[in-house]
């Protein structure tokens, strides 16, 4: 990637917070935020941007429609948006408004180059890694694989959203725990941001059943907030009857898309998630196997042993043995 496409993009964000570019860094100390924005350049078809920042205020951004196609993909990681982005577009003569929202850190991916507004929250911290790849680097990818290349298409519009699982997170963290200082820093960087475009496509790859309904043209906020109930109950079973009536969706409706985004279904996810948090417990030795199945919903210490090998390919008792190892 041109190093002046990074001097480019550091400009316009500096221009924006009134502060001048030094190098490939932006630091921000002022009223509306503090951290900075660092642009790395990682060969002739990807480079990477890192936002550490925290705003003091809250601020709403608009990105208006593009005339000119840009020149590379973006591939966001982190929590692109507090609230919702918004894209206007115009369908049959008339402006069309579709809204993305979720709150968890995910990754965000679109081509779109119509008018997007979006908004960042007072007193949050906001890590991003803007992993952007050329047409030709990316294609590379879609290319392979035939639920790729049906989802993001170069020819049409999209948006992608995929979950940061825990193998991205440690990648994102590591991204931000090296120092530019560090021998060998742009290499590093080079291969994590590598390593992160792998995982996510190789995820999305996953996916069953892609129709135009996984590109996102409706509002996914409701999808999302059942995510969010499933992922804040922890002690019980969540019932498909109590997820409809809280997101305003019907059962067929909300288990489709939930399939959709998630690539899993509802009953599936929230036993992942209940699953993991029993990985703590066992680490932490303090509850016994029927306790933590009672905690977590389970019906029994047996039910709980058998979802967990079933998961994990290794019994709960195996799993805490080993750890002690």
């Amino acid at each position: 990637m041109d190093i002046g496409i990074i001097h480019a993009t550091l400009d316009k964000w500096g221009m924006l917070f009134k502060t001048k570019r030094n190098g490939e860094k932006l630091r921000f100390n002022g009223e509306i935020c503090d951290g900075n924005i660092e642009g790395i350049q990682c060969g002739a078809d990807m480079d990477v941007m890192k936002f550490d920042l925290h705003f003091k205020k809250k601020l709403e951004l608009e990105r208006p429609k593009q005339d000119i196609k840009s020149p590379f993909i973006s591939v966001l990681f982190g929590s692109p948006s507090t609230d919702t982005v918004v894209e206007k577009r115009i369908e049959d003569g008339k402006e069309v408004e579709y809204e993305y929202a979720y709150e968890n850190l995910g990754v965000f991916c679109t081509n779109s180059n119509e008018n997007l507004s979006y908004g960042y929250g007072a007193d949050l911290p906001i890590r991003l890694v803007n992993v952007r790849v050329t047409e030709d680097f990316f294609n590379y990818y879609i290319q392979q694989d035939e639920v790729l290349s049906n989802l993001m298409n170069l020819e049409g519009s999209f948006f992608v959203y995929e979950e940061l699982d825990p193998a991205m997170q440690l990648v994102f963290q590591r991204i931000f725990d090296i120092k530019s200082e560090e021998l060998f820093y742009k290499d590093k960087i080079k291969s994590l941001g590598l390593m992160l475009l792998n995982i996510f496509f190789s995820n999305v790859a996953k996916r069953e059943n892609i129709t135009e309904t996984n590109k996102y043209p409706f509002n996914v906020e409701p999808v999302f907030k059942a995510q969010t109930i499933l992922k804040s109950t922890l002690d019980r079973p969540v019932t498909i009857d109590e997820l409809t009536r809280e997101v305003g969706l019907s059962e067929s409706r909300l288990r489709y898309l939930f399939k959709q985004i998630f690539g899993t279904t509802i009953h599936n996810y929230h036993q992942d998630v209940r699953l993991l948090r029993s990985k703590e417990f066992l680490l932490e030795g303090k509850k016994t196997m029927l306790m933590i199945a009672m905690d977590l919903g389970f019906s029994s210490a047996s039910h709980f042993s058998t979802a967990f090998k079933r998961k994990f390919k290794i019994s709960p008792k195996e799993f805490q043995n080993n750890s002690k190892n």
